[in-house]
């Protein structure tokens, strides 16, 4: 086995954290990026971090950030923490890792891979300030495991948490320009090892996602203009034989046009617990039309998706779920709408994270209006227990609903409603939004 190469002392891998104010390049393009949630230590609870790499045109040079967000409005928390990169690399992506042990002494928690296209990765444990402003720890390489020369270069990752495969080990799947996928294995010593390699295509592949299934969990494959779906571990034959893979379906978005990016709502490492559920999904063609999308928690044949189209002002090449992280297609900046909804699509506000002026979304809203028709009764009692107990439409944004102010949205706040409309109770919090 490659030992673990830890490196301290290279000047390029330096962790300062520049403060949110540093004035950013104006010529600059912004690359690749990530979205998930975090707890960090105050009382606000769990919140989106972006994770993006953008690349200094003038100076020819990548950095890497990483910052929190208040999940209702998209304003910044603390200072972004900025890492330079090596200048002999070309990352190409980025992914928080949930899965992937980087160190036998911790846990498994979400740690920001790099990828680059010579297939280095490298990583390094993330904490969170009182602030939230993220702090970064030393930096871990895992070396290549195969090499450009044998299946092109690394164009994108993803992970799979591994209860889908027989051992139980999770994998982290890269994709290349000459339509491969190469599987790495995550072992106990904190190392990546060389599993298997599927060949797709002769065309790129374009981005990698896990898409959870009733019974499986498949790797959704973007390549081609299609969305395959692979089951990586298939259950043993009855002549013995074992297929080391298995592709279970194919999605075929019916706009004419080239795909550039895809992703999933809601839980991507989980298997979903019915057959009757489905999975959502969104996908970016480079125009200003997303396309919402759902498949059955049993897809096993090609299909042509039955999309609704979230028409937004921008083109639009890089998305990720969560609230909406984009990335348009001129590369100019980062946007997130803070409020963005599965069902619903774009909430009409979004903040540019990529420039120098800490803003957020303001909404015009009053606390309780849950169904926001503009008034507090009855109605947004009943909304709010609709969407607690029935899987019901959620509020938009959703801390109008935050009734009495506690920051969780629960039937404590229907309660705290009909007291006040019925029973003269105190009124609805002022600053639910804030």
């Amino acid at each position: 086995m490659r030992s673990l190469i830890v490196l301290l002392t290279m000047f390029t891998l330096a962790h300062p954290i520049w403060t949110a104010d540093m004035q950013i390049p104006g010529d600059s393009q912004f690359i690749a990026i990530d979205l998930t949630t975090i707890s960090f230590p105050t009382t606000r609870g769990v919140e989106p971090t972006p994770f993006i790499v953008w690349h200094d045109n003038i100076m020819d040079y990548y950095r890497s950030w990483i910052m929190t967000l208040d999940d209702e409005t998209g304003m910044q928390f603390g200072e972004k923490l900025e890492i330079p990169l090596p200048v002999d690399h070309i990352p190409v992506d980025v992914l928080w890792v949930h899965h992937i042990r980087i160190s036998p002494v911790r846990g498994v928690e979400p740690s920001p891979f790099h990828l680059f296209s010579d297939f280095y990765i490298f990583t390094y444990p993330v904490s969170w300030g009182l602030d939230g402003t993220p702090m970064a720890g030393a930096v871990f390489v895992f070396p290549p495991v195969v090499t450009p020369d044998m299946y092109g270069y690394a164009t994108c990752m993803s992970e799979m948490p591994g209860e889908e495969f027989t051992d139980g080990m999770p994998r982290l799947c890269v994709g290349t320009d000459e339509g491969f996928v190469i599987l790495m294995m995550n072992t106990f010593p904190g190392e990546l090892l060389f599993d298997q390699v599927l060949s797709m295509a002769d065309v790129p592949v374009i981005d990698l996602e896990p898409i959870p299934q009733y019974g499986y969990i498949a790797l959704g494959v973007l390549t081609n203009n299609m969305i395959y779906g692979l089951d990586l571990d298939p259950e043993v034959k009855d002549g013995g034989e074992r297929d080391r893979w298995l592709q279970m379906f194919i999605l075929h978005d019916p706009r004419l046009t080239n795909l550039t990016d895809f992703d999933i709502f809601g839980v991507k490492d989980a298997q979903v617990p019915s057959p009757v559920q489905t999975v959502r999904m969104i996908l970016a063609d480079g125009s200003s039309d997303l396309a919402l999308a759902s498949i059955s928690a049993q897809q096993i044949e090609s299909e042509t998706l039955d999309i609704d189209i979230d028409t937004r002002i921008e083109d639009i090449r890089l998305i990720g779920t969560g609230s909406l992280l984009i990335i348009p297609a001129d590369s100019s900046k980062a946007i997130y709408d803070p409020a963005y909804s599965q069902d619903y699509g774009s909430s009409g506000c979004e903040v540019d994270i990529t420039d120098t002026i800490n803003d957020g979304c303001a909404y015009e809203t009053f606390c309780g209006d849950a169904n926001s028709d503009d008034a507090t009764n009855i109605a947004d009692a009943v909304y709010l227990i609709n969407y607690i107990f029935k899987g019901g439409p959620e509020p938009d944004p959703l801390c109008i609903g935050d009734a009495n102010g506690d920051g969780p949205i629960n039937v404590a706040d229907a309660v705290y409603l009909i007291n006040y409309i019925f029973k003269g109770g105190p009124a609805p919090a002022g600053d639910c939004c804030l």
